[in-house]
């Protein structure tokens, strides 16, 4: 029997209906336990209950994980589930054939899920040839999928990459797809699975995790003029033994031009060969580089400084930059005119105190920079939080234009903006030291922010 937890503002749901729910209010988790509470339903009340409620009423989210024995009660649910909740998630569960089955038929049903995550399987469990043809068979055909996630284990995973890359040129819907294919041996896979994702697709965001013995002509086809990709992240790539892996930055003709965000993850390859990868797109807004053991940034410097440049976001955490290197690139950083957001945590330099002073006189003299998270956990102790609350006043100014302040000549500033300016400083949201940068704690007048701002006018005046 399942243990059943409703999630939401309105957590406590009757079993003969959804009466007083919005769609976006309710989740619903179903696990396997042993032990039995007030929260343990059959699954046919749960088919009751989706049957119940209105057509038009839908969970946001429907969980199912630890179901490792496959029933036919559970099967009935599960088809139930369908069209009742526009996320589907399903993990540590049996995939046989038959529920990958039941998951074709729900994938193709009209106006069905949009969102389906398959997560590991429990202890081991490899999914056959058969079931996992049933799944990319739904896959292919889904009527209304715009994202898919797929964490699985296969007894033949040589055997599943051509039904998989049929699967994805046949979709029409999805725009956002995640991969993750640590098992895959062939190397001559992942380079299909994406061209088979760019060519007559509506994918914008891919992100495959898997060893690949990367070759940078494995991305030429991104620089078709027909690419909608936006987003790429590309996890685990190692160094191609081929030797003609050479650097052809400079000499290759062919740019990508779509791909705006850019995530390259725990790779093995060397910082050349990826500002290789990176100087194949010439729109990128947002770069991440983390788990890379990078340790010099200076060969992103065209990607920060000059006139021209569009970067926004750059993240370099858990790498391994020392204070040296990192000393470098914090006398660059008030030159850094596109730059917005900045995550630099996990690095050894944050342990120097001689690092955290540059940074901080770094962020007091750069007028764009908005965002930058500090990890508490640093050493020494205490130093990065007193770092955080140094700049966060220059972040502040910065998120009320602070760049626009200072261009602006005195006496051509509008006077009758400044009550427009003052306002916006008055509604800033104040973030705590142990806040996530997009969660404010609470919304205050920022008196700080609003005297610094005046005072910092008034230097120009």
């Amino acid at each position: 029997m399942p243990q059943v937890t409703f999630c939401g503002k309105n957590a406590s749901v009757p079993i003969n209906g959804f009466d007083g729910f919005a769609e976006e209010e309710l989740s619903m988790r179903v696990e396997s336990v042993s032990n039995d509470n007030s929260r343990f339903m059959h699954y046919d009340d749960l088919c009751q209950l989706m049957k119940a409620a209105p057509m038009s009423k839908k969970f946001h989210t429907i969980s199912i994980e630890g179901i490792d024995e496959i029933s036919p009660d559970f099967l009935a649910f599960l088809v139930a589930a369908f069209r009742k909740t526009l996320i589907l998630h399903i993990g540590n569960a049996a995939y046989d054939a038959v529920s990958c089955g039941c998951i074709m038929a729900g994938l193709m049903m009209p106006d069905g899920i949009g969102s389906l995550r398959l997560l590991p399987p429990p202890n081991d469990y490899r999914i056959s040839s058969h079931a996992a043809n049933l799944l990319f068979n739904g896959l292919g055909s889904a009527a209304s999928l715009q994202m898919l996630e797929i964490d699985l284990y296969f007894e033949e995973h040589a055997a599943i990459g051509a039904p998989l890359i049929k699967a994805i040129q046949s979709n029409c819907t999805l725009t956002d797809l995640t991969l993750y294919l640590e098992e895959f041996e062939d190397a001559t896979v992942l380079p299909k699975i994406l061209r088979a994702a760019v060519l007559d697709t509506k994918i914008e965001r891919i992100h495959l995790e898997c060893p690949w013995k990367f070759l940078t002509s494995d991305l030429e086809i991104l620089s078709r003029q027909d690419c909608t990709l936006e987003d790429l992240t590309l996890c685990l790539l190692k160094p191609s033994a081929v030797a003609a892996n050479t650097s052809v930055s400079g000499q290759s003709t062919t740019k990508n031009k779509s791909v705006k965000e850019l995530t390259i993850r725990e790779a093995e390859i060397r910082m050349p060969q990826i500002v290789e990868v990176i100087g194949l797109f010439t729109s990128l807004t947002h770069l991440s580089l983390e788990y890379c053991g990078i340790s010099d940034l200076s060969p992103l410097d065209h990607l920060l400084l000059g006139d021209q440049v569009i970067l926004q976001s750059l993240s370099f955490e858990c790498n391994q930059v020392e204070e040296r290197d990192a000393m470098e690139f914090l006398t660059k950083l008030p030159r850094m005119k596109s730059l917005v957001h900045l995550e630099l945590g996990g690095n050894p330099f944050l342990r120097s105190e001689s690092c955290l002073a540059a940074l901080e006189d770094a962020v007091s003299m750069n007028t764009t920079l908005q965002s930058l998270p500090l990890p508490p956990f640093e050493k020494p102790e205490g130093r990065c939080e007193k770092s955080f609350l140094t700049t966060r006043v220059p972040l502040s100014l910065n998120r009320l234009g602070r760049q626009y302040l200072l261009d602006v000549p005195s006496k051509s500033f509008p006077e009758n903006l400044w009550p427009l300016v003052l306002e916006r400083a008055m509604k800033l949201k104040y973030f705590s030291f142990h806040d996530d940068f997009y969660s404010a704690s609470m919304e205050s007048t920022r008196v700080d922010v609003v005297y610094w701002l005046l005072r910092e006018k008034m230097l120009v005046l």
